[in-house]
């Protein structure tokens, strides 16, 4: 343990200027380093299983939506408003590509 002892207390200018080089380098090299989260990494690229699962979220899972809001001065909750809310509806599920609708309904 002495031996050790007596080379870092020889060596230690040589040893901090190194190990800061050392780290410098490895710093400036940081911005190259990745990090891979997704589970595309553990599956070969025409694996049967990662085709089948991109087919099924092409068909099942999309992610896509868009939000329709308006206002109304005298309240959402209004005969006309709902109305216009219907009336909205019915006509966004005719709407090609769309395939649900999902709003308020007036209870007549």
């Amino acid at each position: 343990m002495n031996r050790y002892i007596d080379f870092l207390d020889r060596f230690k200018w040589i040893i901090i200027v190194l190990t800061s080089v050392i780290m410098f380098g490895l710093f400036t090299q940081s911005k190259h380093f990745a990090f891979e989260g997704s589970y595309r990494i553990w599956f070969a690229k025409n694996s049967v299983i990662l085709k089948e699962y991109d087919k099924f979220r092409a068909t099942y899972g999309s992610d896509d939506m868009v939000i329709v809001a308006f206002h109304d001065d005298k309240g959402i909750f209004t005969h006309k408003a709902l109305t216009t809310i219907k009336r909205l509806s019915s006509e966004l599920s005719k709407v090609p590509n769309i395939s649900r609708v999902d709003s308020i309904e007036p209870s007549d």
